[in-house]
């Protein structure tokens, strides 16, 4: 074995063991030595190296191994596959690290970045050693403070821990990556980091299922050290998996239901939920359109847009109504209690109600179907149970033929799910929340005029600094990438001209004039 520790050793094995789905695919990035500036002007932290499907992974490693040598990272989760175009250094295909994309959830996990003496005034524990993190890491370990680690790592300079998650219903494999298994997943990473911090060790705040960490034997360049990887083997000699169940008791996670339980967020929905296309486009509830567009309709009379609205409204509820089901640990049976004294609706009416939302944000009824049992699947106990139950096919197609949608408005639902005040601001429900929440998000909005003087003001700053005054296209997609969102081209190219430049591919376009 080369003791080296700054010579490679890439360890494989590690990384099956995470990644258990032969038919899934692994992404492979790294930090470049000297990272580079993209077209827009931004510098390019990760570049990607090359997606490989796990059953193929020891086959097709010493095609990039020279790529991974040093700062290189792989994907924790599973994707379905890679991107539908090579990579440039490697001609594998490139990587895709969406949550949309995911096809597995292999390991929760845990990033203690410690080995930072310059930061232990700011952080508390930043100024430990890899090995007294890890030492403190097994003691709370020992203590039942935090789970048993299916993996331990030393990450350079820092402590990586994984835990191992199996399906209930397939134990030798990951769970899916469905959205509202992503959105637990969240909540049990980010219990998972609050428990290291209020016990001294300086977990780094992410919690994302894209999230990706370095390979196991390669060099951290900064550290000049080797990743190491330990797996931790249970009494019969296999590494410790848990259900996502098991990690929520755990960190208490299904049975809070108040406002001291860790923020869920907005929930990621994908074409696995069943509302991609109704959701994906959609602005943020504390967004507002710069500009307003007009144009003549087909047929005179009519208002084609006001069935977007009620598409974009169903979509939100049907988001909305998944993190109130993953915040309740699953719904249950109807007129039983939940923890905070309130009484359920019950899961058939849920699961029409869900199934109702769906159909309004215009989604296909079969993957409207698969959505539906996927929820079902989530609730306490799942969904159908007894004999009594309507099958969830048949809910879904009542549903989507009835002649009339069942409608409810905001009260009725906040009335039926029992959310308040405060549950919708920790949730930060879009639409399920009281006339007060919606008055004061829509208070919090910038003004019309304000949001114009900023992405101007950005305009301007990008033109001096470098020189370059950019065309109508370039500058939209620029305000894009910088989280100013709903400027078309035509608007860039108006600011241009405001600012004193013309973009002369614009009718009547002049030279264009330096600022």
């Amino acid at each position: 074995m080369n003791n080296d520790e700054t010579v490679p050793l890439f360890n494989l094995t590690a990384i099956e063991e995470l990644h258990r789905d032969p038919d899934a695919h692994i992404g492979f990035v790294r930090k470049p030595e000297n990272p580079r500036i993209d077209k827009r002007g931004r510098t390019v932290n990760f570049e990607n190296i090359a997606s490989v499907k796990t059953s193929q992974l020891r086959d097709k490693f010493s095609s990039i191994e020279s790529c991974l040598s040093h700062n290189s990272y792989f994907t924790v989760n599973a994707y379905y596959a890679g991107a539908p175009y090579p990579n440039r250094l490697t001609g594998h295909p490139d990587v895709r690290r969406k949550e949309s994309d995911l096809r597995r959830l292999n390991s929760c996990y845990a990033d203690i970045d410690c080995g930072r003496p310059e930061k232990e005034n700011e952080i508390p524990g930043a100024g430990l050693t890899w090995r007294q993190a890890q030492f403190q890491a097994y003691e709370l370990m020992d203590s039942g403070i935090i789970p048993r680690a299916s993996i331990v790592a030393r990450s350079g300079r820092g402590v990586y821990l994984f835990y191992f998650l199996r399906d209930e219903n397939d134990p030798a494999m990951p769970p899916p990556a469905w959205p509202e298994k992503i959105a637990k997943y969240k909540i049990i990473n980010k219990a998972l980091g609050a428990t290291l911090r209020a016990n001294g060790l300086p977990a780094d705040q992410v919690h994302d299922a894209a999230r990706v960490l370095r390979v196991p034997g390669s060099i951290h360049r900064t550290a000049k050290r080797r990743v190491c990887y330990s797996i931790e083997l249970d009494s019969v000699g296999k590494p410790f998996t848990y259900t996502m169940a098991e990690l929520g008791t755990f960190f208490k996670i299904a049975t809070h239901s108040t406002v001291q339980k860790p923020k869920l967020g907005h929930v990621p929905i994908s074409e696995t939920g069943g509302i991609k296309d109704a959701v994906d486009d959609l602005p943020d509830d504390d967004e507002r359109s710069e500009y307003s567009e007009y144009r003549k309709v087909s047929k005179p009379g009519t208002a084609p847009k006001r069935a977007i609205g009620h598409k974009a409204l169903n979509a939100k509820r049907a988001k909305d109504l998944l993190t109130i089901h993953t915040w309740r640990g699953g719904f249950i049976k109807r007129g039983q209690q939940y923890p905070d004294g309130s009484f359920s609706y019950g899961r058939r009416n849920l699961l029409a109600m869900y199934a109702g939302f769906l159909r309004g944000a215009r989604t296909p009824i079969s993957t409207a179907m698969d959505a539906v049992a996927s929820m079902a699947s989530g609730m306490r106990p799942a969904y159908p149970s007894d004999d009594d139950d309507q099958p969830i096919d048949c809910i879904v197609q009542e549903v989507y033929k009835s002649v009339s949608q069942q409608r409810f408005s905001n009260d009725t639902l906040i009335q039926i799910l029992h959310i308040t005040d405060a549950v919708a601001s920790e949730l930060r429900l879009i639409t399920i929340r009281s006339s007060l929440l919606s008055a004061m998000a829509k208070n919090a909005r910038p003004a019309k005029a304000d949001s114009i003087r900023e992405r101007r003001d950005f305009a301007t700053r990008f033109i001096e600094r470098t020189g370059v005054v950019p065309s109508a296209r370039s500058l939209a997609a620029l305000y894009k990438v910088n989280g100013f969102k709903q400027v078309s081209q035509e608007t860039a190219n108006v600011d241009i001209q405001v600012i004193g430049c013309v973009d002369p591919r614009s009718k009547g376009g002049r030279p264009k004039k330096a600022v």
